[in-house]
């Protein structure tokens, strides 16, 4: 019996009590200590960035590819752990470390899947025919159900005309200003939204994508195309050429034509800062020249000539 119990006694001692690299483990005990309080401060900041009012959308992403990074070494540490704790461990010891490997594991998967879902509140995506569009959704929106589906809207593309600025512009400030995008982000979106080619296309792409270059990006294109003197003249332009065409007996248009146009350009002429009553000193006698005798002639007639309507 005493040999028996000596060669069981021998047995025990000889199991193996370190890793596979030669690591006691006491001494991988002590590495995953620090690995576990880092990850602990890595989610917390996450979790921070998450309860502000407009998180930032790279960080958010920095913190959950460095949580992730810090998990995997904890992991990797866990698993060579693990086996030595089950073998030369009582229960009781073993019951906690596989508690406490599992509240980890939890508050990792946790942090995880509400990064996730925050990124997939604002996101980039390509239609069927591989036009951009940008889709937003803040947390009322979320929170709000709706009984119908709005269609995703398509960026519009700009390629340098500069009667096509305005348009643009007023779709793509929504972007500008949405604070929950990064710059990064928005540099993404504004190459994506220029025509390829083109002499925008080649304004950005001068710039490097990249944070501190995008505000240049946006400052360049406003000075290049955005400019509201020479938006100014160019829409004085159109009018002045669509009233030499309708005087043209060859290439007249509709009355119809002609009010819906003269419209559509005044209304950017207002956008850019310039009223009907500026624009009437010089418009009116150029239409009223390019009307018809006949047209004139009624128009006079009407009651509308004695009343004080433009």
């Amino acid at each position: 019996m005493n040999n028996r119990r000596t060669r069981s006694t021998l047995v025990m001692d000889a199991r193996p009590t370190t890793s596979a690299d030669g690591r006691s483990l006491e001494a991988m005990k002590r590495s995953r200590r620090p690995l576990r309080a880092q990850l602990v401060k890595r989610i917390s900041e996450l979790d921070n960035e998450l309860s502000r009012q407009h998180p930032d959308r790279t960080v958010i992403q920095v913190k959950m590819e460095m949580i992730q990074k810090c998990f995997e070494k904890v992991e990797t540490l866990d698993e060579s752990i693990l086996p030595i704790v089950a073998q030369d461990c009582a229960e009781e010891e073993q019951d906690a470390e596989l508690t406490t490997v599992s509240a980890y594991e939890e508050k990792y998967r946790t942090a995880k899947i509400r990064g996730e879902s925050f990124l997939d509140t604002n996101t980039q995506s390509s239609s069927a025919d591989g036009s951009l569009s940008y889709v937003s959704v803040d947390s009322e929106a979320v929170a709000s159900k709706k009984t119908y589906k709005l269609p995703k809207i398509e960026l519009k593309k700009f390629g340098g005309e500069l009667k096509d600025w305005l348009g643009f512009w007023s779709q793509f400030e929504k972007i500008h200003t949405d604070k929950s995008l990064h710059d990064s982000d928005k540099f993404q979106y504004l190459v994506q939204c220029m025509v390829p080619g083109s002499k925008a296309h080649l304004l950005v792409s001068s710039y490097p994508q990249s944070e501190a270059n995008y505000p240049l990006a946006i400052d360049a294109l406003k000075d290049r195309f955005g400019d509201k003197v020479l938006l100014t003249e160019v829409y004085v332009r159109q009018l002045l050429k669509l009233v030499m065409q309708n005087a043209s007996k060859q290439k007249s248009v509709s009355l119809s034509t002609m009010y819906d146009e003269l419209e559509s350009h005044l209304r950017a002429l207002e956008t850019l800062g310039v009223t009907r009553e500026q624009s009437a000193a010089f418009l009116y006698p150029l239409v009223e020249s390019s009307l018809p005798v006949e047209v004139i002639k009624v128009w006079q007639r009407s009651i509308l000539s004695d009343g004080d309507d433009d």
